[in-house]
C-alpha cells in the first residue's frame, strides 16, 4: 500500500500504533471510526470491533483533534489492524466520515461509532450477506439500545426485508428506521456518492443522508439479529436539538429538500412523500420526552403545535396524545416510567444477545 499523508499519525503517541507496513496487505473489511472526545467510551467500542470473529479488516480510527485523553485510550491498544489519525483541527462529523471514506481500501466499508459497540458476530453476519448477494450496495442490522453506563433498555429498527429494493428502502429509511454503526457498505457504490453534507439541511443528518443515497445505487440488505449496542446519552448529537427544540424542524427540511432530488421524484409516488412526512412527525413527537427532560413544559408545547400544524395527520391516532401526555409529567416522573419501561423490555429478552458492554 502506498503510504499516504491523509492517514499519517499526528499525535506525541504515535510510536504506539502499527506502522502502515505492517496493517493487513488486502483486508476484507475498513472499519471506519471517526471520534471526538470520546476517551469515556471509545476503549470498549474498539475492544468489541478487535474481537470480532470475522478478522480480516483495518480499523481506521480518526480523531477529530479531541482534548482529553482519546489519544491515550487508542495508545493503549496493540493491535497491527489498528490505525489512528488525530486530525490537527476539527473536520465536523461529516468531514471526518469524508476523511474515512477516502482512505478505506477494502471492498467493504463498516461504519462504527465511538460511543457503540459491535457484537462479537457482527461483520461474520454482514460481510456474508453482501458477498451473497451482489446486488446489494450495503447491509444493516438490528441494534441494542444501551444507556450510558451500558445497560440495555431497548431496540432500534422496524420492520425490514432481508433484502429490499432501492425505492423501497429511502421509504423505510424513515418508516422502519436505522442505524448508522450497523452499516457495512461495498466500497465500489460509497466511492460513487457525493460528498457528506456539513451544512444545510442535513448537517445533523448526514448518517441518513449517506443511507438514502445509497438506497438509490442498489438494494439494502438487513440481518435481523441485534448484532449493535447503540449508546443514548446526552452527549449525542441529537441531544442538542431536543435541547433547542430544532429537531423537527431540522428533520422536516431534510425530508423536504430530499423530494426535490430528481432521482428521488423519479421514484417516490405523493403517497410515498406523505408517508415519510407523517413518520417525521411521528419521531417529533416520540422525541417530546426528551425535549422535557431539557426544556420547559411551554417549550414542549410549542414543539407538539409546531408539529400538528405542519402534518396535521399525525393527531389521527392516539400515540401522539399519550406521548404528549407522557412529556408534560415532571422529568422525575418521565424517568420513573421510563426505568419501568426498560425492565419491561430486559423482562422479554433476557434469551437475547443483549449483554453489559464492556469497560463499564
Amino acid at each position: 500500500m502506498d503510504q499516504s499523508p491523509e492517514i499519517e499519525v499526528y499525535s506525541e503517541v504515535a510510536s504506539h500504533f502499527a506502522p502502515l507496513h505492517l496493517m493487513p496487505a488486502n483486508p476484507v473489511v475498513s472499519i471506519v471510526l471517526p471520534t471526538y472526545n470520546s476517551a469515556e467510551y471509545i476503549g470498549a467500542s474498539i475492544s468489541s470491533v478487535l474481537g470480532q470473529r470475522f478478522g480480516d479488516f483495518e480499523l481506521l480510527v480518526l480523531d477529530n483533534a479531541s482534548s482529553d485523553g482519546t489519544a491515550e485510550v487508542v495508545a493503549s491498544f496493540h493491535d497491527p489492524r489498528l490505525r489512528y489519525r488525530r486530525n490537527p483541527v476539527n473536520l465536523g462529523f461529516a468531514g471526518n466520515v469524508e476523511l474515512g471514506r477516502s482512505v478505506a481500501r477494502a471492498p467493504y466499508v463498516a461504519m462504527q461509532n465511538s460511543d457503540d459497540q459491535w457484537e462479537p458476530d457482527h461483520l461474520a453476519r454482514t460481510v456474508g450477506l453482501l458477498a451473497a448477494a451482489p446486488q446489494l450496495a450495503f447491509v444493516h442490522t438490528r441494534a441494542t439500545t444501551i444507556a450510558a453506563n451500558g445497560l440495555p433498555f431497548g431496540e432500534t429498527v422496524g420492520r425490514w426485508e432481508q433484502v429490499t429494493p432501492g425505492r423501497r428502502a429511502i421509504v423505510n429509511c424513515f418508516v422502519a428506521g436505522f442505524s448508522f454503526p450497523t452499516m457495512v457498505i461495498r466500497n465500489q457504490m460509497l466511492r460513487q456518492v457525493p460528498p457528506l453534507p456539513a451544512a444545510g439541511p442535513w448537517a445533523k443528518f448526514a448518517d441518513s443522508w449517506l443511507f438514502l443515497r445509497l438506497c438509490l445505487l442498489g438494494d439494502v440488505g438487513f440481518v435481523p439479529e441485534r448484532l449493535v449496542r447503540y449508546r443514548v446519552h446526552r452527549g449525542s448529537i441529537m441531544f442538542e436539538c431536543y435541547g433547542d427544540g430544532s429537531y423537527f424542524r431540522r428533520h422536516l427540511d431534510a425530508a423536504r429538500d430530499l423530494f426535490k432530488w430528481p432521482e428521488v421524484l423519479a421514484v417516490l409516488s405523493p403517497r410515498d412523500q406523505r408517508r415519510i412526512l407523517r413518520q417525521v412527525a411521528r419521531d417529533a413527537v416520540a422525541a417530546l420526552p426528551a425535549v422535557r427532560e431539557q426544556a420547559s413544559r411551554s417549550r414542549l408545547l410549542l414543539n407538539y403545535c409546531e408539529i400538528a400544524a405542519s402534518v396535521p395527520g399525525v393527531l389521527l391516532h392516539p400515540e401522539p396524545w399519550a406521548r404528549l401526555a407522557f412529556g408534560l409529567l415532571p422529568p422525575s416522573g418521565i424517568e420513573c416510567l421510563r426505568q419501568a419501561k426498560r425492565k419491561r423490555w430486559l423482562s422479554r429478552h433476557r434469551h437475547g444477545t443483549v449483554s453489559a458492554a464492556p469497560g463499564n
